[in-house]
Order: C-alpha cells, then sequence, then structure tokens
C-alpha cells in the first residue's frame, strides 16, 4: 500500500503534466515554422515587388556617380584646351590619369574623349574600349544625342562589345563654342550586384539575341571574364547574373515570360518565387529582362532542421524535469498525510472562532442601525457602566486619529478636548449619568433622555476643531443608564460662517468703503454699505430697487454677466475689472471692483467690494502721457506715432483708401546746435513743433521722432493730395524764427510715403520715408516721394543691381517696337524701340524699373550701345525687306554727357549702310534740364550729323520757352499724362491744344503718345497734330510682328 499511493499521486499528476509539455512544444514548433514561412514569403515576395522600382533607383544613383565624375572634367581648363587643339596625345595622358583615379567600386569599363562630329580621340585603353579609336564613338547613339542637343545625356545602352552598360555624355564648351565630349560607362553588372545584395536576391540579366552581334558579345563577354553561353536559349543570351543565380538549364525558360508578376515555380526539390521585368535602353526599346529570384524551400529545410534540433533538446530537458517532479512529489505525498491530521484540528478551532465572530457581527449590525436611526455623521456609542467607547470611521477622522486596536476609553477622550471646554464637557456626562438631573440637566439633557453638547477639540497636529454631539441614553433592565448611542458632527465651518455674517452685518452697516451684495438671478441689490449710499446719493431704499447696471450706464446687461461669467461656473473664486459709476446727480467717478460669489446661501449672491480710484487713474494717465509724447515738444513721440499710425492703416484698409507719411528734417540743424548752443537750438524745435501742429486737421498726426526730425501721419482726406499738404507745410515756414538776437530762415528737407503703394504696417512706411526724405537731401530736393526702383535700400533693388551686370551678357535684354502713325493718311513710317528685360527670376521687367539703376552704376552706356546696335540692325533689315521704316531710340541724361557717342551712333549707321536720318533720337525734358548747357551742345551735334531729334514727355519737365528755341530740336513729344483723359477732361484738352500751337509756331512737329480711343484720336486730329502713338494704333511688338504689321498698313 506505501507503494501504491505515491505511483497513483505521481501518475495523476505526471502524465498530463507530460502531454501537455508535448503539445505546447508540438504546437510551438508547428506555428513557429508557419509563421517562418509566412515572414519569409512575404518578405521575398516584397522584394520581388519593389524589383522594378529599385532597379530605375538604381541607375539613377549610378547615373549620378557618373555625371559627378565627368562634371568637374568638362570644365577642367586642360581638357578644354586639349580638345579645342586635337592633342590626342595629350587627351590620352589625361584620360590614363583621370582613369586611374576613378573609384574601383564603380566599376567603370568606359572613358573616352570625342570630337564635335562624335569620333573618338583618346581613351585610356580599358579593356572594353579597344579598338575605338579608329571607329566612331557613338556605337551606341547617345554620343549624337548629346552633341545635338547639346546637354548632358545618359542612360543603358549595347556598346560597341555589345555589353550591357550605362553610358553618361557631356558636351564640353569653350564658351558658347562646342569643342568635344567627354563619355564614361559603367558595366550594368556592378548595379546588378549592389541590388542584389539589398534586396536578398538571385538576380540575372538577359538580352535579346535580336539585338546583338553574336561574335561581338562573346568577345566582350570574355573582356568582362564571364562565360558566354550564346547557344543556351534561342532567343536571348544571359549577360549578368549573381553568383547564387541556379546552374540549370531548366530555370532558363522560366526566364521567358516578361509580364512583372509574380510566381511560384518547383525545379525538382526546389522552389522559388519569381518575377522578371523589361529592360529598356535609353531608347526606350525592350531590348531585355531582369529576373529575381528567391528560393525559400532551402530556408524551409533550414528551419525544419532546426525545429528537429530544438524539439530533442526540449525533449531532454522536458524528462529531466519529469523525474525531477517524480522523486518531489514522493516527499510531498508523506508530508501532505502528515499534515491532513493537524489540518482537521486547526478546521475545528476555526469554526469556533467562526461563531464568535458571527455573534459579535450581529451585535455590531444593532448598533450601526441604531446610529443609523440617530444621523448620518459619526456614530459613536459608549457602556455607561465601563466607560468603554466605541466610534465609527467617521468619528476617528473628525478627531483626526487613527483607528487602532488600542481602546477608546473616556479617560482618552476627554484628552481630546480644548482644556478651556473640558470641564464643562465632563459636567455634562456626570449629569446624564444622574439622568439629567442636577444643575446642568436642564440644558445638557432634554426630555426623553436625548442630549445635545458643543465644544472644541485639539488634534494631534494642534488644529481646533468644533463639535456637536447629539445622542440619547438606553437604559438598562434595573432602570439605570445601560449605553449612551449618538452622532457626532463637525462644525467648524458653519460656526465660522455665522462669525463671518455676523462680522459682515456689521461692516455692511458701519464701513464707509462701497460693498454691495446683490442677487445672481434678478441682479438687483440685497444690501449695501452706508458708504456706498453717501457716496452715491441714494437711499438703502432706492438701491434695493436699483441693479449695479444703474450704476454703470455704459455697460449692457449681457456685457456685465459675461464678467461675471466665470463665477457662475466655477472657475474662478473672483473677478476684477474696472469700470465706471454714476452717483444720482449725473457725475460719475473711475472705480475698481472685486466680485465674489456665494452659490451656498438661498438665493444665491454676488458680493462686489468697491475702490474709487479717480486719483490714481489721474497719476496713470498722467504716466501714460509723459510715456508716448516729447517733452520738449508734447508732440506724440514714435511709440505712440506708430499707434496712430496702425489705426490710420486699419481705417484706410476698411474703406479702401490711402494715407501719407511724411518724415521732416530740419535743415543745418546741426549748424544752428553749433553755432547757437542747445538751448536755442530746441527753442527751434519747439517752435516748428508749435507751427506745424497749428496748421495739421484734427485726423492728421504730427510727431517728433527725435534730433530736428518729425513725422506727419495724412489720412485719407477729401482733397488733401500731397501739394496742398506742401502749401501748409510751406506756410508754416514762411515767417523767419527768431532765436536770441539770430532771425533764421527755417527749411525742411521732407520724404514721402503712401499706403499701400510703399507698405502696409508702420514700420515699412516710416522707414520708406525717411529713405525718401534721406534722397532729397542728398539731391538738395525739397521733397521726395519714395519709389523703390531708387531706394538704395531696397531688397529687391539689389537683386536686380546684381542680376543687371550679368544681364547683358547673358542676352535677356530684347527690343520691341511700337508704331507711331501719320494722322494726314494714317500711314505708319516710324517706330520707337522699347528695351525689355526678360528676367529669369521674375520674368518681363519694365525699363522704369531698371534704367535707373543702369545710370547709378554707370551701365547705361553699355545698355545705350546694345539698343543702338540693335535698332540700326533692324532699321536695315527692314529697308532690305522693301518695307524701309524710322526707328526712334531714347537717350538718358547720362548719355548726353557722353562725349564719345555721336561718333559710335554714326559708325553704326555707316556699317549699316543706311541714312542717319532713318535713326530718330529722343529725350526726355528732365534729361535735358539735368545738365542744359552740356546737353545742348551735343544735341547740336547729333543733329549736324542728320540726326532727328524730339523732345520727350514735354509738358513733365521745367524748360524755359527760350532754351526750347535754342535746342536743335525737330518734333515734340506730348506726354500721355495730359493725352489720355483729353476727350473728358478739359485742363488737359487745353494744354495739349496750347502745345500743338506752341510747337507748330516753332516750326516742330508734334507726337502725341498714349492715345487709346477714337475719341483722342479725333480731338488730336481737329487740333492738327502730327503723328500719335499708343494702344488704339498698336501696343508694343516684336521685330517680326512689327514686320508683319508694317506690310498689312
Amino acid at each position: 500500500m506505501t507503494l501504491k499511493r505515491p505511483l497513483k499521486l505521481r501518475a495523476r499528476v505526471l502524465l498530463p503534466l507530460a502531454g501537455i509539455l508535448i503539445t505546447l512544444l508540438s504546437f510551438t514548433s508547428i506555428e513557429i515554422l508557419y509563421q517562418q514561412s509566412r515572414f519569409l514569403k512575404a518578405e521575398s515576395k516584397r522584394n520581388l515587388f519593389l524589383l522594378d522600382g529599385y532597379y530605375t533607383h538604381a541607375l539613377e544613383n549610378s547615373t549620378k556617380v557618373l555625371k559627378a565624375n565627368v562634371g568637374w572634367v568638362a570644365r577642367d581648363p586642360e581638357v578644354i584646351a586639349a580638345l579645342e587643339a586635337r592633342d590626342k596625345g595629350r587627351l590620352t595622358a589625361i584620360a590614363k590619369r583621370i582613369f586611374a583615379n576613378l573609384p574601383r567600386e564603380f566599376d567603370i569599363m568606359h572613358f573616352r574623349f570625342l570630337d564635335p562630329s562624335g569620333d573618338v580621340l583618346a581613351y585610356p585603353g580599358g579593356a572594353l574600349d579597344v579598338g575605338v579609336d579608329a571607329a566612331k564613338g557613338d556605337d551606341h547613339g547617345l554620343v549624337g544625342q548629346a552633341l545635338r542637343t547639346a546637354t548632358s545625356v545618359g542612360g543603358v545602352a549595347l556598346g560597341a562589345s555589345d555589353t550591357l552598360t550605362l553610358w553618361h555624355v557631356t558636351p564640353i564648351f569653350n564658351g558658347k563654342i562646342l569643342v568635344g565630349a567627354v563619355e564614361i560607362g559603367q558595366e550594368i553588372g556592378a548595379v546588378i550586384t549592389d541590388m542584389a545584395a539589398v534586396l536578398r536576391l538571385k538576380l540575372a540579366v538577359t538580352v535579346r539575341k535580336a539585338y546583338l552581334d553574336r561574335a561581338r558579345w562573346e568577345a566582350g563577354m570574355k573582356a568582362l571574364g564571364r562565360a558566354g553561353a550564346w547557344a543556351e536559349n534561342s532567343k536571348a543570351v544571359m549577360v549578368v547574373r549573381t553568383a547564387d543565380w541556379p546552374d540549370d538549364r531548366r530555370f532558363f525558360p522560366l526566364l521567358a515570360k516578361v509580364d512583372g508578376q509574380i510566381r511560384s515555380e518547383n525545379i525538382g526539390s526546389r522552389r522559388y518565387l519569381v518575377r522578371n521585368i523589361t529592360v529598356k535602353d535609353f531608347q526606350g526599346r525592350p531590348i531585355g529582362s531582369l529576373s529575381g529570384a528567391y528560393e525559400y524551400s532551402a530556408h524551409h529545410t533550414d528551419f525544419v532542421d532546426l525545429i528537429g534540433g530544438v524539439a530533442i533538446v526540449g525533449a531532454a530537458i522536458g524528462s529531466l524535469l519529469l523525474l525531477s517532479f517524480y522523486y518531489f512529489l514522493g516527499r510531498t505525498e508523506k508530508a501532505l498525510s502528515k499534515a491532513q491530521s493537524q489540518a482537521m484540528e486547526e478546521v475545528e478551532n476555526r469554526a469556533n472562532l467562526q461563531r464568535k465572530h458571527i455573534v459579535a457581527m450581529k451585535r455590531e449590525r444593532a448598533r450601526l442601525r441604531d446610529a443609523q436611526r440617530a444621523a448620518q455623521i459619526g456614530n459613536w456609542d459608549m457602556d455607561g457602566r465601563s466607560g468603554e467607547l466605541w466610534w465609527s470611521d467617521s468619528v476617528y477622522k473628525i478627531f483626526g486619529i487613527e483607528d487602532t486596536e488600542e481602546a477608546i476609553t473616556l479617560r482618552r477622550f476627554l484628552g481630546l478636548i480644548h482644556s478651556d471646554d473640558r470641564a464643562r464637557f465632563e459636567l455634562a456626562i456626570t449629569d446624564i449619568g444622574r439622568g439629567g438631573r442636577g444643575e446642568r440637566g436642564e440644558r445638557g439633557v432634554r426630555a426623553g433622555g436625548g442630549f445635545d453638547e458643543s465644544h472644541r477639540i485639539v488634534r494631534p497636529d494642534g488644529e481646533e476643531r468644533i463639535v456637536q454631539w447629539r445622542g440619547r441614553v438606553v437604559h438598562d433592565e434595573d432602570g439605570g443608564v445601560g449605553r449612551l448611542r449618538g452622532t457626532v458632527m463637525d462644525v467648524t465651518e458653519e460656526r465660522r460662517a455665522e462669525a463671518l455674517t455676523e462680522r459682515l452685518g456689521r461692516i455692511l452697516k458701519h464701513s464707509w468703503n462701497e460693498i454691495y451684495v446683490f442677487s445672481v438671478d434678478t441682479l438687483k441689490f440685497l444690501d449695501v454699505s452706508e458708504g456706498a449710499q453717501s457716496n452715491l446719493g441714494y437711499t438703502q431704499e432706492e438701491l434695493h430697487e436699483m441693479t449695479p447696471l444703474d450704476l454703470k450706464k455704459d455697460m449692457t446687461r449681457e456685457e456685465f454677466e459675461l464678467l461675471l461669467s466665470p463665477l457662475v461656473r466655477g472657475k474662478r473664486e473672483m473677478v476684477g475689472f474696472e469700470g465706471r459709476h454714476y452717483r444720482k446727480d449725473g457725475s460719475f467717478y473711475p472705480v475698481e471692483l472685486r466680485v465674489h460669489s456665494s452659490f451656498a446661501e438661498i438665493p444665491p449672491v454676488y458680493m462686489a467690494i468697491v475702490q474709487d480710484i479717480s486719483e490714481r487713474k489721474s497719476h496713470v494717465d498722467e504716466l501714460e502721457h509723459l510715456a508716448l509724447h516729447d517733452p520738449l515738444t508734447d508732440l506724440p513721440n514714435r511709440s505712440l506715432l506708430q499707434d496712430r499710425l496702425n489705426q490710420a492703416i486699419r481705417i484706410a484698409r476698411r474703406r479702401d483708401g490711402q494715407l501719407k507719411v511724411l518724415v521732416m528734417n530740419i535743415d543745418r540743424m546741426q549748424e544752428v546746435n553749433d553755432t547757437l548752443g542747445h538751448e536755442n537750438g530746441d527753442a527751434l524745435i519747439a517752435e516748428l513743433a508749435h507751427r506745424l501742429r497749428a496748421t495739421m486737421r484734427e485726423v492728421d498726426t504730427i510727431a517728433r521722432l527725435g534730433g530736428g526730425e518729425f513725422a506727419m501721419i495724412v489720412a485719407d482726406g477729401v482733397q488733401d493730395d500731397l501739394e496742398n499738404i506742401m502749401a501748409r507745410i510751406r506756410g508754416v515756414l514762411e515767417h523767419p524764427v527768431t532765436l536770441g538776437n539770430a532771425t533764421l530762415d527755417i527749411s525742411l528737407c521732407i520724404g514721402v510715403s503712401q499706403y499701400p503703394d510703399h507698405g502696409d504696417a508702420p514700420e515699412p512706411l516710416l522707414q520708406h520715408a525717411d529713405i525718401a526724405m534721406r534722397m532729397a537731401k542728398k539731391d538738395g530736393l525739397e521733397v521726395k516721394v519714395y519709389r523703390a526702383e531708387e531706394d538704395p535700400f531696397s531688397l529687391r533693388r539689389f537683386m536686380l543691381l546684381s542680376e543687371l551686370r550679368s544681364a547683358l551678357a547673358a542676352n535677356e535684354f530684347v527690343l520691341h517696337y511700337q508704331p507711331k502713325a501719320n494722322m494726314s493718311d494714317g500711314v505708319i513710317d516710324s517706330v520707337e524701340a522699347l528695351i525689355r528685360w526678360n528676367n529669369p527670376r521674375e520674368g518681363w521687367i519694365m525699363p522704369d524699373e531698371f534704367i535707373g539703376l543702369a545710370e547709378q552704376t554707370g551701365m547705361i552706356g553699355e545698355l545705350t550701345h546694345w539698343v543702338l546696335k540693335e535698332a540700326v540692325t533692324q532699321a536695315k533689315a527692314w529697308a532690305d525687306d522693301g518695307a524701309p521704316t524710322r526707328v526712334a531710340v531714347n537717350l538718358s541724361a547720362r548719355n548726353l554727357l557722353d562725349d564719345g557717342l555721336p561718333d559710335y551712333i554714326m559708325g553704326l549707321v555707316r556699317r549699316a549702310g543706311i541714312a542717319p536720318e532713318w535713326i530718330d533720337l529722343e529725350v526726355t525734358e528732365s534729361a535735358i534740364m539735368s545738365h542744359p548747357e552740356l546737353s545742348r551742345d551735343m544735341l547740336l551735334r547729333l543733329s549736324a550729323m542728320g540726326f532727328s531729334i524730339a523732345i520727350d514727355d514735354f509738358g513733365t519737365g521745367y524748360s524755359s520757352l527760350a532754351y526750347l528755341k535754342a535746342l536743335p530740336a525737330d518734333a515734340l513729344k506730348i506726354d500721355m499724362s495730359f493725352v489720355r483723359n483729353m476727350a473728358h477732361n478739359a485742363d488737359d484738352a487745353t494744354i495739349v491744344r496750347s502745345t500743338i500751337d506752341l510747337a507748330h509756331n516753332l516750326g516742330l512737329k508734334t507726337i502725341a503718345e498714349g492715345v487709346e480711343d477714337r475719341a483722342v484720336w479725333d480731338l488730336l486730329l481737329a487740333y492738327g497734330c502730327d503723328k500719335v502713338q499708343g494702344y488704339f494704333i498698336a501696343k508694343p511688338m516684336g521685330s517680326g510682328e512689327m514686320q508683319a504689321f508694317i506690310r498689312k498698313k
């Protein structure tokens, strides 16, 4: 029997355990094998799916490497010189040196220099470049494409040796002259090897025999050190394969189906996933295929072997574990047998103890029911004879002590009562013990045996709390006090609230501060302090019928409730804000309100404490004025100016209007300070500030920026153009200023910017006005309006300036031509040449944006020479084509100072074989007046040579009639600003008619520019104008389009 029992126990434990282990091991092995197989297949399919994309990516990367390796060669002066000289020996030495330094890991197999016709000039003697010296270099078509297009080209192609190669050809230029090309080639095998390493696939490339010559191909494969099996397949040959590609003839037919699909194939016992994609050359011809294969049967076999090994090891370990369990279970069974008898005895003991606990729990439940009938706070129970106490958890929390096994006695409890209240409480307990009879019986004990007592306690952490005891006496069989039961409640906050309410009542009644209590629901005042009544002039009764909104007549109920909403949502305990309180007599004063809420009261109320902040407001206003105004002039300073400018911009933007910003600087301010002293300088500034402020409208702002600088904001007014503004300022400056014994005339230098043309924010408007002021000071002008093209600090101007220097060499300038029509017969016999800049970054740029830059940089002479040369060439071409046409060219102020200009123009017309009268020269009135005498001498020289002179933009300058009469002019061009609106503007029409009459009286022809409609044409015809120019005739156009237009007319 002693042997049978252990064997039975062990068998019951070990046999199921062994079965579970074997089952887990089997299922785990199968699952691992299945998941691994799925993973390998999924990974191989993903890599095969990426095959074509990665092939394209690999070719692009290799092309970039090839391009990088020849890019610097095409720019090498030594190479350019050798190609230009067709020096084969020198080129061969260069090719060998370059080829030797190329990275070996790129497998560069070809490197050649070629002449412009595509013939090979030199090569380093690579294995696949043998025999190309005498042959054409373009054995694959890329060279010809590169030389035809004058651009670098690259791609896959079959070279002279019929090997599949990645080529890159780069043309080489000396300036704009093609001197040859450099060709580099990488055998495709290096690309395939790199791809196989990344994708972890077996790869092979086949080429269709239709594109190959057997002898050349076998020679090429031999040069690469590869076996070439031409007869292996009737349609294609394998040119590249990775080392692990299956050496099995049965595999070759699987490569024939090039459809891009992933297929599962079996070759004997081996299983593969195969995908074939088309390989195209640079011309897009399908010359072969790229095949990827993944053998997953080998991984499957290896993994099965691994699982088998793991299973053997697991079985061995499991056997050892089972034997160990067998031994320990025998010992355990003996111990269990011994412990069984001990357990039975322990069970009996625990059953007795459980019965006692059940009795105790019934007693506890009875106490709990009694306590719950008394109250829902803290429950307590005291033995009337022994004084032993029982407390619920809530009582422990109220007293701030832990519920330990130590019994709560009456003595310990009395130790927690505040020393000042302890004697009174002891007396109350004694009174209860006597059944309510005694000197305190009538207060501590109520009729029927109930009692109610309050006192202070001191928690262990020193905090004082107020508690209230309520309970009843339970009598024993003899009529004595058997037990005391009841509740205890912490009433600290309630008593404090009562005290606070009492104090607040006294404060409300006697405080001279403004304190209000008003309803959350109706907002009506419920209570108001005497101080508030006195300050506002209302009685308590009157205020009870009012709300805070009656005191805040500038605030709506919605606005007021929005301010108080954080209190309603409980997000804040107090909100503060400022406002005005209106007294009964209508006067008001600034106040600061702090509003609290009390939603515990019924109904809920707000309490507001209000402080009169009149003095503080006055002080703040004074400080704010000092912070935003100039102390010398009391004008707004820069900070206030920017704020006002921001407001003015917002108004102008909303109204779709404009505004002007003026920056003014007192001339010779430093001289005044140095000569008369800074005190007199300050007096001058203060006087000018006073005068300027007196002339400004209310909507405008005048501010001092510092020193002798002022700024003015002129809002979008009714008739306030720049001339009106300047007239007001000149009126300020008419009267001199007396400083001590000195009398000074004041003059200002003024820069103007305008919203929105020159900026839509304060900073750019002030900055551009300041730049215009400095430019006016530099040019000796009274006032100057900002122009971006003249701004020496403009980023766009800086970029255009740098691009202008190379634009002429890059052929970015073109001439457009606008025809001029004779008004007598409508014949087109002349055109005006208009330069345009085709900027690569911005597109077409008009001359008014870059001619000024050209004048400032000194490029105007070179640019004018180019325009004159193009105009003379075009005039000659039109004459030869049977459509002789006069061409007008504009000259600038700088051109009139170029002493060599007349001889240069005469040289052009002589070389072209045309007469000078076919070239008209137009000069603006302002350009002539910049240097009157020198300009007149230059025009006399040009006129004497036979060139026709026209005064452009007449009417916009300041020349006198006497000076005009002395000029050798043949025609006046009336500015388009007068012509365009003359049909609708009587003043413009009068100016045009007077100009035509004046010109005819001086013996000059007239040309009106800017003619855009029939009404203007008819008026000009009636006034006797000789020629017209404008969109009504034709817009500016290119030379070819202009020639067709002339023929048509």
